[in-house]
């Protein structure tokens, strides 16, 4: 179930903050702030290249309270989407055949916007919506979470369904842990190590 792990240490105690890749690429969702505000708070990317990803023995040392904060705000801001992130999700559209699919499709019109909807990472589904600008140039003008509005008319596609299926998602267990670890610390502090 692993594929990543991260030791936090305080220089005498260790916590041993384990992650599956699912698990990591919630924390990457769009508008999900308070993910990615940890995965930096963390250092995550702090030594990370794109010929060797992250070394091994990467270190960073973080603020305590920084640590600490990052931890309840992903805590808290998990709790209140834990319906959401808890489902993987597909697409399909009734004026077309075929099974539900996952991934990206472009191209879709809805109300007369050109939209975009993606998969990705697991645990969402998005539809963003362009305006041509008189310039030629796109731009948002809408973005549409689906895996909340569930249904959505199409200018040519019949209705955009979106479909769940039941999905692991540990950070309900993992954070508690933490949070209780990094609380009950007394340095100012932190020690993180990255794995995988």
């Amino acid at each position: 179930m692993t594929s990543s792990f991260s030791i936090i240490t305080d220089g005498k105690k260790r916590h041993r903050l384990d992650f599956t890749k699912r698990d990591f690429g919630l924390l990457t969702g769009p508008n999900f702030d308070a993910g990615r505000r940890f995965i930096s708070v963390l250092g995550v990317y702090d030594h990370f290249t794109v010929a060797t990803g992250i070394p091994k023995d990467a270190k960073v040392t973080r603020q305590r309270l920084l640590v600490l904060a990052a931890a309840q705000r992903l805590l808290a801001m998990i709790q209140r989407d834990e319906d959401l992130l808890s489902h993987d999700y597909k697409f399909s559209f009734s004026g077309r055949s075929g099974r539900p699919r996952a991934g990206k499709e472009c191209g879709i019109k809805v109300r007369g916007y050109i939209g975009d909807i993606d998969t990705s990472p697991h645990g969402y589904c998005y539809l963003n919506l362009v305006q041509v600008a008189s310039n030629g140039m796109g731009r948002i003008a809408e973005y549409l979470d689906m895996r909340i509005r569930g249904t959505l008319e199409t200018d040519e596609l019949g209705t955009l369904k979106i479909h769940k299926q039941e999905a692991e998602m540990h950070w309900l267990e993992l954070l508690p842990p933490l949070i209780e670890f990094v609380r009950t610390r007394t340095v100012k502090q932190l020690e993180i190590e990255h794995y995988g």
